[in-house]
Parts: structure tokens; sequence; C-alpha cells
């Protein structure tokens, strides 16, 4: 069995990955972190859970012997994580470490320190393989660090890749209005979050400045052909319900493509792919589509009278943007069935 530990097993990603992996076949959890609950029961943090048998007692990083481990998700915050992630790169047993902050997102690290601060790290954040699991796959097999992607930009350069590689749109501006679910931006207490501030309303935020802005620039510019590579304007807004992510990407067709051409590209792109899913054309798709899996949707629409596609994108925040991702990252790094785990997870409806 994988001997698998859990960093900040009490926010809202470390609890699915914890969901996640009590059924996967080839993993024992053998250890959850969590400073501040340090001592006690995931049950005790997390209502309905007295059926959760055989898990370990929450304990802080410094109580955990990790050379027991062959496998170490940090779902910590950003700052906090590159400091730890280095700690377990550098323990003899810990074979593979997956980190679900922006840490380690950027090989640029310059840029990460316009946003997060200066790097404690940056030889860590330069060798991590990006964990975008249907692009990344051949360099994942095998990798020690994986840098887990952010939930808006895995809805967003799922679909933008192949189209970008097969030439088909304009290299002009690539424009994603994407709309969030509450849960990503974590278990912490703050006004922002409370019911009576999101409820009956539909705002946005971080415009310009979110860290997923540079995160979705890097990748695009490594996909593109094209010099200077498209730029992505990213505007993210906050949804009253609890989960889920909707992008709508607007862009420009090459002149003389079709609407259909770039279904067909979506298609074969993803047609061996079981956690991406290409609708028929001009489908309207939402959240409840995907809502509690690890399946990523698309649909695409072509604006009246015009060459511009527009692209819509929906994934769970949870799952698919966040711990389903880390575990099939795992499941690919350690060359085992990719679905293990993932692949039972089926629509929550409604």
């Amino acid at each position: 069995m994988i001997k698998v530990g859990i960093l900040g097993a009490s926010g809202y990603t470390g609890f699915e990955l914890v969901r996640i992996l009590r059924n996967h076949a080839e993993v024992e959890i053998c250890a959850l972190g969590a400073n501040s609950r340090a001592g006690q029961k995931l049950e005790d943090l997390f209502d309905g859970l007295s059926g959760w048998d055989g898990l370990p007692v929450l304990k802080t990083i410094e109580q955990i012997d990790f050379k027991s481990l062959d496998v170490v998700f940090c779902a910590l915050p950003h700052g906090q994580s590159a400091r730890t992630v280095n700690q377990l790169l550098n323990h003899e047993g810990v074979g593979l470490v997956i980190d679900l902050s922006n840490d380690h997102r950027l090989s640029d690290y310059t840029a990460y320190a316009g946003i997060e601060g200066d790097h404690p790290y940056p030889e860590n954040a330069k060798s991590a393989i990006y964990g975008l699991a249907e692009w990344y796959r051949h360099e994942i097999v095998g990798a020690r660090l994986i840098a887990n992607p952010g939930c808006y930009p895995t809805s967003i350069l799922l679909p933008l890749l192949p189209l970008i590689k097969s030439g088909q749109i304009n290299p002009g501006r690539v424009v994603a209005n994407s709309a969030s679910g509450t849960t990503g931006a974590g278990r912490g207490a703050s006004v922002g979050q409370l019911h009576s501030e999101v409820s009956e309303n539909f705002k946005g935020y971080g415009y310009g400045t979110h860290r997923h802005q540079l995160e979705i620039q890097e990748q695009l510019n490594e996909a593109s052909d094209v010099k200077p590579a498209r730029k992505a304007i990213f505007n993210p807004h906050l949804l009253p319900m609890n989960r889920g992510i909707l992008s709508t990407i607007t862009l420009d067709m090459q002149i003389g493509v079709s609407i259909q051409e770039c279904q067909a590209t979506l298609e074969a792109a993803y047609a061996h792919e079981q956690f991406v899913s290409v609708a028929p054309q001009s489908s309207f798709i939402g959240t409840n589509s995907v809502r509690g899996t690890n399946i990523c949707r698309l649909a695409l629409h072509q604006a009246l009278n015009s060459d511009q596609l527009i692209i819509t994108s929906a994934i769970d925040n949870l799952i698919k943007g966040a711990s389903g991702q880390a575990v099939q990252n795992m499941n690919i790094a350690l060359d085992l069935d990719e679905g293990l785990g993932l692949s039972t997870l089926t629509p929550i409806m409604p």
C-alpha cells in the first residue's frame, strides 16, 4: 500500500483529499496534519463523519514522521507551503510531494515575487512539474514535486490549449470571465464569506491582480508558437453557491476556420480522456453537471455574424480544480490506473 500524508487536512481541499483517498484501492492514509487542530479527530471538525473509522488523529507538521510516508499532499496556505515542501524534499522517505498552493506553479519566480513576495526556494519552483494532468502526463510520470494547477486555470487552460496548438484561433487577446463558488476562498472565517454578504449577490474581485492571472499567462506562453504570445484577460467573480466554477472564454478564430473545425479539435484532443467531456456544439452547460466529480465539461458557441468563438467550461473547484486533480497526478506519477479513487465519483444532482 502507498502510505500517504495530507497536510492542511482541516480545510475543504484537505477534506476532499481524505474523502477521495479513503476509497482508493492502493492508498493508506497514515498522517493528517492541521497545526491549529492538532490532537483532534477529523470527525470533530466536520459533521457527519462518525463512520469514518481508522483515520489518524490530526497532528502538527513537526509531529509527523515523514520517513514512513511515500506521498505527501500539501494543502497549505500560499507562502507556508514553499517552506514545508522544501523540508519534505529533503526527507529521505518521501518520494512524491504534491503542492496544492500557488508556490510552485510559476517557473518564473520573479513573476511569483510580484504577487506573493520573494520565493524562499526558487530552485524548487523551477524544477516542479506543472500538474495539468491531460497535458503534462509524460512529465508527471516519476516526478518528485508536482505543482497542482489552480482551479480557475484548470477550467480555462483545458479548452484553450488544443485550440492554441492547432493554430485555429487568432493570436489576439483571450478574455476569460470565470465565476466560482465560495469554497474557492477556503474555510477560514472572513467578512466576505458571511452568508449575509454572499447570498443574493454576484460580484467580481481581483481584476488584474488575481494570482491565477500569471499562471494562465505562463501556460499560454508555453503553448503558443506566436510571439509575443496571446494576452489573457482574466476576470474572476464570486457566485452565491458552495462549489463549482463556470468559465466563459471569448476569442477570435482565424480567418476561414469554422466552429465545426474547432469542435472537432477539442473532440479529438480529449477523445481518450476520462476526465474531460466535450458537449455537442452549442450546448449550454452548468456546474451541476460536474458537481462532485473530477470532470471538466466543455462546450462551444459562435457569436452571431462574427468569427468570435465562445467557450464555456465547468468544473468542481474542489475536485478537478484541486483535490481530484491532485489524486489524478499521484496516480500518473506512480504509474497507477489514472482513475483510481476518481472514476466512481458521479455528479451530485440536483
